[in-house]
């Protein structure tokens, strides 16, 4: 039964793993680097600690599925927080406009979703 809860939480882990990847990716791409090697370093302290204080007490396939888990979690959140925090990183990749449109680019652009009026159709069929 260990080793099938340790399976569950090793593949729960890989699309976050592999999201890791690419993110950390285009961090190294970008130049961020100190934010790019602030993921490892947060990935390896959480590994330690799992390994060093709850492994030691409780040594199970569970608790390293957990211990994997957490560290790639972990990563996760210290990615999307480094992401988050660099507003000129988001700008100079245009990843500012996955935000909702303004007012103004709505009327600029009748064809987005929930954003079709009677007259917008009417015109459009002529």
């Amino acid at each position: 039964m260990e080793s099938r809860t340790y399976l569950l939480l090793r593949a729960w882990c890989w699309p976050l793993a592999f999201m890791n990847m690419a993110l950390r990716g285009f961090l190294m791409g970008s130049g961020e680097v100190v934010s790019y090697f602030m993921s490892g370093i947060v990935q390896l302290a959480i590994q330690a600690v799992g390994l060093f204080v709850f492994f030691a007490k409780n040594p199970s396939l569970d608790c390293l599925g957990w211990i994997a888990l957490a560290k790639v979690g972990a990563d996760t959140c210290s990615i999307i927080c480094a992401l988050v925090s660099k507003r000129d990183l988001r700008e100079r990749y245009g990843l500012l406009k996955m935000t909702l449109p303004s007012q103004d680019v709505q009327r600029n652009q009748p064809f987005i979703e929930g954003n079709l009026t009677p007259m917008d159709i009417s015109t459009a069929e002529e």
